[in-house]
């Protein structure tokens, strides 16, 4: 892992926290869902976070190449 992919963990685990502190409410039977597969499936939430992190990513590219496609029609 270089430092850019651990930024990017970093930044993803960060937002996480962050939702988890301004008290978002849980669905109960979605978190033990969750929590049913998490025990079948413990190397889960690495692939979730990599599944995130790129997907972000693509969301990234695509918005920048909208704002490009906008400022050409302008």
């Amino acid at each position: 892992m270089n430092h850019e992919e651990q930024t990017l963990i970093d930044g993803l685990f960060g937002r996480l926290q962050q939702a988890e502190r301004e008290g978002v409410p849980r669905d109960v039977q979605a978190q033990a869902r969750i929590a049913e597969h998490l025990q079948q499936q413990a190397s889960a939430p690495y692939y979730m976070a990599q599944a995130i992190l790129v997907q972000e990513a693509a969301i990234k590219r695509l918005d920048e190449q909208n704002q490009q496609l906008q400022a050409e029609l302008s």
